[in-house]
């Protein structure tokens, strides 16, 4: 697997400069410029080195995605087909919960506390993500990080549940 952050320079952390990431990129991408080539192969190999760094750029700048890589630079694939770790009964009765609730709830200020818990839990999420992986405790972070990938999702079903309420005219009544 190829490591990211040494690509564009960084030691493998999850906390970077987002400014010198994006300056890192720039450069990375002015020195395998396809223009700069003289011969087809090479313009062919640059082209294909452009599009890799805009993969790097795209997940070294996504916390998320940043993470993901993070841990399948340790041997642990989430976020992609074919995960080698599974949510854990925990995190799938909560998930299972959170949907429940949502699917029930009636009205807006329903869904807005529904969307504070998950932002907590969100936050939660990131934390034991950060303190598990600095803590070399892998399983744990791949946890933590599957229970923020599903909270992610989750605010994308509220938005659209809140969205369609207020749509149809029910915003606090329920009706």
């Amino acid at each position: 697997m190829i490591d990211y952050f040494a690509l564009l320079g960084f030691p493998r952390a999850y906390a970077l400069d987002e400014k010198a990431v994006h300056q890192a990129y720039l450069a990375a991408q002015r020195a395998a410029h396809p223009d700069k080539q003289t011969d087809e192969a090479r313009r062919m190999a640059a082209l294909q080195a452009s599009a890799d760094l805009n993969e790097v750029y795209r997940v070294l700048r996504d916390p998320l995605k940043r993470a993901e890589h993070l841990l399948a630079l340790e041997g642990l694939r989430v976020g992609s087909q074919g995960d080698e770790v599974k949510p854990s009964s925990v995190l799938l009765m909560e998930s299972m919960d959170m949907r429940e609730r949502l699917s029930d709830a009636s009205g807006v200020a329903e869904i807005d506390a529904l969307d504070q818990e998950a932002r907590a839990a969100r936050n939660e999420a990131i934390a034991a993500f950060l303190r598990h992986y600095e803590a070399r405790e892998f399983p744990q972070a791949a946890q933590a990080l599957i229970r923020w990938r599903f909270l992610v999702k989750f605010f994308k079903e509220i938005n659209a549940v809140r969205g369609a309420l207020l749509q149809n005219g029910k915003a606090e009544s329920g009706f």
